[in-house]
């Protein structure tokens, strides 16, 4: 698998997910008829769709200009992805601090998102770098 083709995949699985829990969320926003789980269904979902594409766009730079450094960049996107989440997570809170429940629905469903994608990412690139490490090849 060539570079490009990596990050079209991982782009690929990534917006199936996102598109996965979103719609997940929608439905059970319909049918328990919660419509405090809307705003923070979309705010996630465009957090994570504009995140995700610069993380794929950031790693296949990376990997085709200095593969040696992947490591340092997952640790160093995953901070980062990690300190921007952080930021949106205080501002909804900001936002919804007067009641309660918007508040606590936002902070889980973003919580859920990030944890989701987060578990998507060390699946994904780990499978890369053991393939990689099989066939003893560099990317």
């Amino acid at each position: 698998m060539s570079i490009t083709d990596i990050e079209k995949n991982y782009n690929k699985i990534n917006l199936w997910i996102l598109v996965a829990i979103t719609l997940i969320g929608l439905i059970m926003s319909q049918i328990l008829l919660q419509q405090t789980l809307i705003t923070p269904l979309i705010i996630s979902a465009i957090f994570f769709i504009i995140t995700n594409k610069i993380y794929g766009k950031l790693w296949k730079y990376f990997a085709t200009n200095s593969p040696m450094a992947l490591g340092k960049f997952y640790l160093v996107g995953s901070m980062l992805r990690m300190f921007l989440a952080v930021i949106i997570t205080f501002i909804g809170i900001l936002v919804f601090r007067g009641d309660n429940e918007k508040m606590l629905t936002y902070v889980f469903v973003f919580a859920f998102y990030y944890i989701s994608i987060m578990f998507f990412d060390s699946v994904y690139f780990f499978r890369i770098e053991k393939n990689n490490k099989i066939n003893n090849k560099t990317i």
